[in-house]
Formats: C-alpha cells, sequence, structure tokens
C-alpha cells in the first residue's frame, strides 16, 4: 500500500476519565457528553476495552510500544529500553506526518522529541490541556503540516480534562490565579451541583464526596467540548471518510479505587474507533476483550504495515470491521492481563490482575496484608479526606479506607455485578475453581512476559 492510500490515523485521549462517565456508556446525568455520544453513534464501542495500566505515562508508552510496562521497561514513570520499536516511528518510516499534542514526555519515555515531526506541549498551545477551542486550531494545525509535507496524517491529540484539579476546585481556581500557562482558562457555566450527581458506589456518598465528583462532572463536560472540537475541525477538513479515529480514556477517575490500582474502575476504558467504509456506525461490541497492548498492532494493520518487532499485543482489526481473515485471528481476548508498579511517588506497590471477559476479576497486591500503606494522588482533595474522617465513627466506611490503606493479599470479584468491588470472595466455597482459574492464568501470563513479580507471585501461591 502506497503511503498516500493509507488513512490517516487521529487518537484521542482524555486524561483521568472513568467509563461509565460517558452517556454512551451509561452516565445518565443531563448534558454530559454529547460529543462524545455522537462519535459513539458514528462508530464501533467496545463495552469490554481496558487499559494495561492504570497511570498515565506507562499507559501511553503500552500504547505506543505494544508491550507491557515491564516488557518496555516503563514501569511506572521510567524510560522505556533502547531499541524499542514504537507507533509514531514506524508510521513516520512508513511516510507519515505525525503531531503530538499534549503528554509529551509520558508518550514515548526517553525519545518523544524525535518520535514526532512537531510537538505541542499543553502548557504552551492549550491552555494546560483544558481549553476546548484551542483543540479545534490545534488540529487543523496538524491537518495542514501533513498536506503540505503531502503525507498522510497521525495525530495524537492528549486532553488533559478530567485530570485533578477538577473544574471550579479550589486547587484549579489557585492556578489559574498564579500560574500564567493557565490564565485563559475560562470558568464553567452552569457547573454540576452535588445534589445533581451519583456518587460512584465504591465510594462514600458524603457531602464533601458529592462536591468533588461534582467538580469533576464538570471537567468531563469540558472534555467533551474539546473532544467536539477535535472532531469538527476533522469534519471541516474534508478528511472524516479517510480518517481512523480512535477515542479512549487512559485509565478511570482520580479518587480511591480507581486511578493507578487494578480493579474494574481502574483500568476500564471507553474505545470508540471510527473509520468510514470499513467500520459500522453504532455497532457495540460486548462479548470481546481488547487491551490497549492491542492498538499499535491494529492500526499497523489497518495501513497495511506489519506490527512491531516482539510486542506483546495483537491486532484486533478483524473484531472492530467485523471480517474474518485467513488465520481467522484478531478477534479480541477473553481476558485482559493489566498491572501496578508504583506510582509518581516511586513508592513499590506491585499488583497484577486478570479480568475474564464474563466479569469474573482477580488482583495479587504484593505488597498487601502488612504495614505497608497505599499513597497516590487519588488521596488529594476532597474525596479521601471525607472517607477518612466518616471511618472515625461509621465502621463501613472505616473498612473500605483500611482496605485501601493497606489492601488485602488477593482480591476475588464478580465484576458482572459487582463492578464496585464490593464483596471479595476469595474465602467463598462457591469460587474456588474461579480462584484456581484465575490464579492459573494469572501465572501463566507473567511466565510469558517475564514479569519480574513472578516469584514473589509464585511464593505467594505455596504460602495460600
Amino acid at each position: 500500500m502506497a503511503a498516500q492510500q493509507r488513512p490517516n490515523v487521529v487518537l484521542i485521549t482524555v486524561d483521568d476519565m472513568n467509563w461509565d462517565s460517558v452517556g454512551a456508556y451509561g452516565c445518565t446525568l443531563p448534558g454530559i457528553t454529547p460529543n462524545m455520544d455522537r462519535f459513539a453513534g458514528e462508530s464501533v464501542a467496545f463495552d469490554q476495552a481496558h487499559v494495561a495500566i492504570a497511570i498515565c505515562m506507562p499507559c501511553r508508552a503500552s500504547i505506543m510500544t505494544g508491550r507491557y510496562p515491564h516488557s518496555s521497561g516503563a514501569l511506572g514513570f521510567d524510560e522505556i529500553k533502547p531499541g524499542i520499536e514504537t507507533l509514531p516511528e514506524k508510521l513516520r518510516e512508513a511516510g507519515y506526518h505525525s503531531t503530538l499534542v499534549g503528554k509529551d514526555i509520558h508518550t514515548i519515555p526517553s525519545r518523544h522529541e524525535g518520535a514526532f515531526d512537531r510537538i505541542r506541549k499543553s502548557g504552551q498551545y492549550t491552555l494546560r490541556g483544558r481549553g476546548p477551542a484551542k483543540f479545534y486550531s490545534e488540529t487543523n494545525l496538524a491537518i495542514s503540516s501533513a498536506r503540505e509535507a503531502n503525507k498522510p496524517l497521525f495525530l495524537n491529540i492528549n486532553i488533559t480534562d478530567p485530570h485533578r484539579p477538577f473544574a471550579g476546585s479550589k486547587g484549579e481556581t489557585n492556578k489559574i490565579q498564579n500560574d500564567k500557562e493557565w490564565t485563559g482558562i475560562a470558568t464553567i457555566k452552569d457547573p454540576y451541583g452535588p445534589e445533581e450527581i451519583d456518587v460512584p458506589r465504591f465510594l462514600a456518598d458524603l457531602p464533601p464526596v458529592r462536591k468533588e465528583i461534582a467538580q469533576y462532572y464538570t471537567s468531563v463536560r469540558r472534555a467533551d467540548d474539546s473532544v467536539g472540537n477535535v472532531l469538527r475541525a476533522i469534519n471541516d477538513a474534508g478528511i472524516s471518510e479517510n480518517t481512523l479515529v480512535i477515542f479512549m480514556s487512559d485509565h478511570g477517575i482520580a479518587v480511591p479505587f480507581a486511578k493507578t490500582n487494578c480493579y474494574f474502575h481502574s483500568t476500564k476504558t471507553p474505545l470508540m474507533i471510527r473509520w468510514p467504509g470499513h467500520t459500522e456506525a453504532g455497532r457495540r461490541v460486548d462479548d470481546r476483550m481488547v487491551s490497549t497492548i492491542d492498538f499499535s498492532a491494529t492500526i499497523l494493520e489497518a495501513c497495511g504495515l506489519p506490527p512491531l518487532k516482539d510486542s506483546d499485543g495483537s491486532s484486533f482489526l478483524p473484531l472492530l470491521i467485523n471480517k474474518p481473515r485467513a488465520d481467522n485471528g484478531g478477534w479480541g481476548r477473553d481476558s485482559v492481563f493489566t498491572s501496578m508498579n508504583y506510582p509518581n511517588n516511586r513508592r513499590p506497590y506491585p499488583m497484577r490482575s486478570i479480568i475474564e471477559s464474563g466479569g469474573m476479576g482477580f488482583i495479587w497486591n504484593g505488597w498487601g496484608g502488612g504495614e505497608t500503606e497505599f499513597r497516590n494522588e487519588s488521596q488529594t482533595g476532597l474525596t479521601f479526606a471525607a472517607m477518612k474522617k466518616a471511618g472515625e465513627t461509621d465502621p463501613t466506611i472505616a473498612a473500605r479506607v483500611k482496605l485501601f490503606l493497606n489492601r488485602v493479599p488477593v482480591e476475588l470479584y464478580n465484576y458482572a455485578v459487582d463492578p464496585d468491588g464490593l464483596n471479595n470472595l476469595v474465602s467463598n466455597p462457591e469460587n474456588q475453581d474461579d480462584l484456581k482459574r484465575l490464579q492459573s492464568k494469572l501465572l501463566q501470563r507473567m511466565t510469558e512476559t517475564d514479569d519480574p513479580q513472578l516469584e514473589a507471585f509464585k511464593n505467594s501461591l505455596t504460602e495460600r
């Protein structure tokens, strides 16, 4: 396939947005995501898509390398190993003109500056990733640059909303007043109020939590405006018909039991892919799983190119376009493997998980069950402080706080009926076969990928 015959590719990410914050994925909050919902109606929407790791830098590295974090070297906020092939570099070699907007250092840790033709940093060009109108102009510039080069476009555009600090919060207000890179971020009209929202069931329904989740949802609505402007720019430029567009969130919301963990709400992402003439508008895929380590292989196959060398992922293009190929492969997964190593503070919290398409999920906490306390950015803001305070008098909330801080060595959930992970089934006699099966799957996946936590996991099985 000649370069000019290949499709344009646009990857849009939002930051720290829970999968169920989107109307097309079940959110009932009025007016929350009209642009994402419209795009879902034009796309194939995946109901069982998961990121490989629920933290921003290694998540993006896993997309660009097609490797699990311990395979790429980017276990946390780390560089990828030298010599590893990456998606944007492979596309450039094939004749693509590439632009990266936002999350520049995060995207290919170690050599992002050489991997793209153009890099636009969020602080300089998109109001810290929170300026919806800026995303229209940045998309236009990327398209124009590719046209001037007479090459197909690869654009990775990263929207910071709804990452902390949330819209209207004290943290964002302080940033706007004191940081010149935040100057110009407008106050959002008609923000959601605490009485309008539903608190996620994996949190406690407390007034400060309601206030913060309302701010979060207001940030989601601003993110939706940004997504809408990217899509509008693509349409206005007249390139929609030959453009493969992928939309996703890099992981769940930055509150306890979501971001920087291995729970269901940590890694599940709203994934929508539109490729006119190839994908069926409005189709839902609810019976097969896909992982972000599969993205590079899928994109490259769509572009008529071979996969990255030694990738952990595999193309799910046949599943996307709903057409079998000769080897009958590419139809997604029946389970996904996810992990966590350490957050930005670099304290080790090794976690590994297997989630099956039927809903059973197993988590191994290699650090859990002792005196170690968990620490990450999800504990900033109003939510965790309110839960910790309420736990002083409420035993149920106190138990949730203790679990979050200290964890237990193993957790088993039926996410099909308990997506919030409230009922650990590890000791349930009826679920012992499930436990053994998922432990075996996890052992196999860790062995296949030469996981550095393999021996520790084997030892834990012996101890049990």
